[in-house]
């Protein structure tokens, strides 16, 4: 199955399917602290890692992006595992998800096939997710890896727009007549005002009565 996203073209190195070993580091480049890099699956696979962890392991292609120096970094490799343990696997489902893996709610374990059969079988190569790096040390060895998946901004349609934006009207208007009163009897909340100034803020103690200038 082709891929529906035009790829830009590889880098050195860099390759459409996933191949062993991995590479020490999630990406061969870093980039500069809150500047991700957009990117989008090409190929997955279930492993078993060297301490028997399961895990999905998916390889991207960087379509935008720029490392540390400014210097693009567009059709290079990133390579990130997503651990199917008890603790791990909600996160991993969530980024699945996001990727595009069609697979109701209870059934993931079911559904983790398609995972083994490549990123087109499970429907992840449909989308441009967004990638952010981050440098990490251990034993004085210091490497990159994957701190998050995301989804980059998008332009809604009119349609979209007023699907998304509904209900917002009615949650302006509960926030400025304020919360109910309480059954135990206790005052309701005083409405909010958005043209009102915030309370003054006083520093230091209280001058006592002898001191006052007045």
């Amino acid at each position: 199955m082709s891929n529906p996203i035009t790829l830009p073209t590889l880098a050195e190195g860099a390759s459409l399917k996933l191949v062993d070993p991995r590479p020490s580091a999630d990406a061969p480049f870093i980039t500069k602290k809150g500047r991700p890099v957009d990117a989008v699956c090409v190929d997955s696979a279930i492993i078993e890692t060297g301490k028997r962890t399961p895990a999905v392991r998916l390889l991207f292609v960087v379509v935008d992006g720029q490392d540390d120096l400014d210097q693009p970094v567009k059709g290079r490799n990133i390579i990130t595992d997503k651990y199917l343990t008890p603790g791990g696997a909600p996160y991993t489902f969530a980024d699945l998800r996001l990727m595009g893996w069609k697979v109701e709610d209870g059934k993931e374990i079911e559904a983790a096939g398609t995972l083994a059969d490549g990123a087109a079988a499970a429907g992840l190569n449909n989308k441009i997710v967004r990638i952010d790096l981050k440098e990490e040390s251990f034993n004085g060895a210091t490497t990159v890896r994957v701190a998050g998946i995301s989804q980059p901004p998008q332009k809604l349609d009119t349609a979209a727009a007023k699907t998304r934006l509904a209900g917002l009207a009615d949650m302006i208007k509960a926030s400025k007549e304020g919360r109910p009163a309480a059954k135990s009897g206790a005052a309701a909340a005083a409405p909010r005002n958005g043209t009102s100034p915030p309370p003054a803020v006083q520093q230091g103690s209280i001058a006592p009565d002898t001191e006052m200038p007045f």
